[in-house]
């Protein structure tokens, strides 16, 4: 999995939000489990909410008040490899089949780090609520059904003509990595939370050399 340390992150390329994630495919088949495409710019968290992030370390809102300088989010886009098939030479390929998306950091990660359970339920309406903010703010839908998903199972169309080459067709999920971060008065930046959340599934066919 990749680093999410915000002195990694931070050097990630920052994509317009018009980006097409199938340009950034490999070009070549890669046995690279996961490729960063870029991240959004950060978005900070308005004073007003920070009453709602539960911040183990720093628990109480005159705490936050007296050590943080802010609270700020960004999405990190990636693909990640979920499957393959191999296609012989001279042969054609049409087939439906069922693609399974498994959450590698909701397996791994602690809980204490996942967004659900760093976001307070109790927002005050006066200044919304941040689970709404970050969910209109980075496009994910229905973010609170990730919560209780570890697994995803979608059903791809599988459909190629015959050619005089193998094939390799790799299935590459494209997924947004929404991570939440706090930088203290010392200047030093942790990561708070994070989630990874599936968006879609592509398919690219790399041809091998005979």
């Amino acid at each position: 999995m990749i680093n999410l340390n915000w002195n990694d992150v931070k050097s990630v390329k920052i994509l317009n939000e018009d980006f097409i994630a199938a340009d950034f495919l490999p070009v070549k088949n890669t046995n690279k489990n996961e490729v960063i495409i870029g991240r959004t710019e950060t978005m900070d968290v308005a004073q007003n909410q920070w009453p709602q992030i539960i911040d183990k370390d720093i628990s109480s809102d005159y705490a936050k008040k007296t050590f943080v300088k802010s609270y700020f989010s960004t999405a990190i886009y990636l693909l990640k490899r979920v499957s393959s098939l191999s296609i012989s030479p001279n042969q054609s390929y049409r087939q439906t089949i069922d693609i399974s998306h498994t959450s590698s950091y909701r397996t791994t990660q602690n809980k204490s780090l996942r967004i659900e359970n760093t976001l307070s339920g109790t927002a005050n309406a006066e200044f919304g609520s941040l689970t709404e903010t970050l969910t209109v703010s980075y496009g994910i839908e229905k973010m609170e059904e990730y919560f209780t998903e570890d697994r995803k199972t979608t059903t791809e169309e599988v459909m190629y003509d015959s050619i005089s080459n193998p094939r390799i067709i790799v299935f590459w999920d494209f997924v947004k990595v929404l991570a939440l971060y706090r930088t203290d008065k010392k200047g030093q930046t942790k990561l708070l939370a994070y989630n990874d959340f599936y968006v879609e599934t592509y398919q690219k066919a790399y041809v091998e050399e005979v």
